[in-house]
């Protein structure tokens, strides 16, 4: 919130599949279930205050779940770029909005992980009220995505 402070959570992937080559990673589709986001960064004895941020982050001032309960990122380029280490490219749709992304993900044993961060405007999560209230939160998302083969 304008550098005031920051909130995290989770939100659980539906379906997934990755197409290895050789070792790397070619192509592949994640579809995120966003009805599932929770906040985490508000401790579970404060169930109202973390029950209302997560309902709100749900509405159609953020993420509008109802409307768009899946996001996703399908990726269809991948290139080397050290030990483990692949820059990836592909398309981010949150809201029924289609964007090109590039992330970079390292493998950790069977593990690959990553972030990346969006505008949130680009993708129109975003309150639909004042000037203040639009910008009174920052623009930026980071997510952090970590991939557990099953």
């Amino acid at each position: 919130m304008r550098g005031l402070g920051s909130h995290e959570g989770v939100v659980n992937i539906e379906y997934g599949h990755l197409i290895f080559e050789k070792g790397m990673p070619q192509s592949g589709l994640i579809q995120v279930n966003m009805q599932t986001i929770q906040v985490t960064d508000i401790p579970e004895t404060d169930p109202i205050p973390r029950k209302n941020l997560t309902e709100h982050l749900k509405n159609e001032d953020f993420f509008d779940v109802d409307n768009f309960p899946i996001a996703s990122f399908e990726w269809t380029e991948c290139s080397l770029v050290g030990e483990n280490v692949w820059n990836i490219r592909g398309k981010l749709k949150i809201k029924e909005i289609s964007k090109p992304l590039q992330l970079t993900v390292q493998r950790k044993g069977n593990i690959l992980e990553g972030e990346f961060q969006i505008n949130r405007f680009d993708w129109d999560i975003a309150y639909r009220g004042s000037w203040v209230d639009r910008t009174l939160v920052d623009p930026d998302i980071l997510f952090r995505v970590e991939l557990i083969p099953m």
